[in-house]
């Protein structure tokens, strides 16, 4: 159980990144690209977007640990977590580039 805790203070850590990306007034860096910022020509919807990201993917991270605490065999709940954490990192790269090209500034 207190593993599962520290899980999830690691997943809210993505609502707090949410957080922050939906009051910043720069565009947030979806990707890890040093300082450098995205060029995008909506910030406050680019901004939106990502925070909504941020949120689905920190949620889709603790429904995937849900397994771990419950009363099954533990090869089936990490098998079951596994497959569900690789399937948000999947979805977060798509919906990031998504978000990227859509938002992008094309001068």
């Amino acid at each position: 159980m207190t593993g599962f805790i520290i899980y999830a203070v690691c997943c809210a850590l993505f609502y707090v990144l949410a957080l922050y990306a939906f009051v910043s007034s720069k565009p947030v860096g979806l990707w890890s690209r040093g300082r450098r910022q995205p060029k995008v020509k909506n910030v406050r919807g680019y901004n939106r977007a990502v925070a909504k990201l941020f949120l689905a993917y920190g949620t889709l991270l603790l429904l995937s640990g849900i397994p771990t605490i419950l009363e099954i065999n533990p090869i089936a709940a990490m098998m079951i977590s596994t497959t569900g954490i690789s399937a948000a990192s999947i979805m977060l790269f798509l919906a990031g580039i998504k978000i990227e090209s859509k938002y992008r500034d094309k001068n």
